[in-house]
């Protein structure tokens, strides 16, 4: 994705870039958030309904953007924020199916060279990692 972000701002280029494809879907989280991972049973998503229905006016914006690897329409990331213009910082909340870990990024390129990261295990719940990748493609 390339950026028209000033030198000392780098990543809210790329942000903008992901709120600016997602503008679409500023709805009511919701009706349209209680969609996503249609496909799971009404039990399995009842953690993830129960956040919404709790915390979907922290998070007024949000997408689902769908696996590149899988053709199951359920594997994917909801992905809710909210910009916070008067502390300048955008909260994330980021949903997946897994049973290992998630990582999230952003990166001025749009790529994973150079992305900033949180890193998140099932092993180990109580940490999240804050991590900056610079040179290759890894796993945690």
């Amino acid at each position: 994705m390339k950026s028209s972000a000033s030198p000392t701002s780098p990543l809210i280029g790329s942000v903008l870039g992901l709120l600016l494809l997602s503008l679409n879907v500023i709805v009511s989280a919701d009706s349209l958030a209680s969609s996503y991972f249609s496909e799971v049973s009404t039990d399995d998503k009842e953690v993830y309904t129960n956040w919404v229905a709790t915390h979907s006016s922290l998070y007024p914006r949000h997408t689902f953007m769908p696996s590149s690897s899988s053709n199951d329409d359920d594997d994917g990331t909801a992905i809710f924020w909210n910009i916070n213009n008067d502390e300048d910082t955008i909260d994330f909340a980021i949903v997946v199916r897994s049973e290992g870990w998630v990582g999230f990024g952003l990166s001025e390129a749009g790529g994973m060279m150079g992305s900033d990261m949180a890193l998140f295990s099932i092993s180990n719940p109580d940490d999240i990692v804050d991590a900056y990748v610079v040179d290759d493609k890894s796993t945690p």
